[in-house]
């Protein structure tokens, strides 16, 4: 069973949204985008409707770049570990999947196994940070810049955590994240992209 956690704050918020007519994509949602990028130090925050539509925005964006799209047939290596919500935009796109197993100390990609996992049709990778546990981000970002990849790092569970004093989700050329009622921030719904 799930209960509230609001406080009067948090329901007096709700209230000026609801009371504005605007509930979605109005003044209250441009000021947590910017707040939330620069909270990052990314530039750009973009809100959606959900984490999972943050994750297939982001390979969307990819699939359809100017001068370094993602295309259909393209290898992205990823963990074993994560959510049917981190696979499934890749497979929509047509890209392949190269799964590397996990490191059992930080539930994320193994970076010991990622020369191996690369191929001539390695485009990208991925990190997942899961449940607050941040994977080798800096170690992902070096191998993606060593190796021309894009690096999506889906953050979803791990707003807020820390990597040698860096927030989780500012390692990738996208990030990704989730407000849904049981995380870290809650919009009731919601999700936000940081580039």
């Amino acid at each position: 069973m799930t209960s509230s956690t609001w406080g009067d704050e948090e329901v007096e918020a709700i209230k000026k949204v609801v009371s504005s007519d605007r509930f979605t994509a109005g003044e209250q949602v441009a000021r947590f985008e910017h707040e939330f990028a620069r909270y990052h130090k990314r530039k750009y925050g973009v809100m959606v409707n959900s984490g999972s539509s943050a994750n297939l925005i982001a390979i969307a964006a990819f699939c359809n770049h100017r001068s370094r799209k993602l295309n259909r047939g393209d290898e992205v290596i990823v963990p074993t570990l994560a959510w049917s919500t981190t696979y499934s935009p890749f497979q929509q796109y047509g890209l392949e999947l190269r799964f590397v197993d996990i490191d059992i100390d930080n539930l994320g990609i193994d970076t010991g196994q990622l020369e191996a996992a690369l191929t001539s049709k390695t485009r990208a990778i991925t990190g997942v940070s899961i449940l607050g546990n941040p994977c080798a981000l800096d170690t992902l970002r070096a191998f993606a810049n060593n190796h021309n990849l894009w690096f999506f790092e889906d953050n979803c569970e791990s707003l807020d955590a820390e990597l040698d004093g860096e927030k989780t989700g500012s390692f990738g050329d996208i990030s990704t994240f989730s407000f849904f009622f049981s995380h870290h921030i809650s919009t009731i719904e919601g999700g936000m992209l940081l580039m």
